[in-house]
């Protein structure tokens, strides 16, 4: 339990400083990385999503 959460924090940092520096290179070029973004944050989906396993997602077995 303490691994993923350290995990998760660590990945919601990695969010916050991708989506600042994306911003940045937005302003100075003008123009979206589309693919990088879209490839990031499916990276970082699946990534959350792996580390959620019987979470309440499916029925339990009894």
């Amino acid at each position: 339990m303490r691994y993923s959460k350290a995990v998760v924090t660590l990945i919601l940092i990695l969010i916050i400083a991708f989506s600042v520096s994306i911003l940045y290179i937005f302003v100075k070029t003008g123009s979206e990385p589309t693919t990088l973004v879209a490839g990031f944050f499916s990276f970082v989906s699946v990534e959350l999503w792996a580390l959620a396993p019987g979470r309440g997602l499916s029925p339990r077995a009894k």
